[in-house]
């Protein structure tokens, strides 16, 4: 990790889920989530609405069967 790159910290069993997916989804997640570690944003995530703690919070705008598993 370089030194501008946020820390990315797993919530409950998110970290499992994800390496439960297949492989092309987690490295499409993976990129998705150096991209927001660097501070940028990938094309398929948006920011989650309702959630004010979190500052930035983003999530993909479809489920990983959505993107034509």
């Amino acid at each position: 990790m370089s030194p501008d790159e946020k820390p990315l910290e797993w919530i409950g069993s998110s970290r499992k889920d994800l390496m439960a997916l297949p492989a092309d989804v987690q490295r499409l997640f993976g990129f998705a989530l150096s991209l927001a570690q660097a501070g940028d944003k990938h094309d398929a995530a948006k920011v989650l609405k309702g959630i004010e703690p979190v500052q930035g919070l983003l999530a993909p705008r479809q489920w990983f069967c959505g993107m034509g598993c």
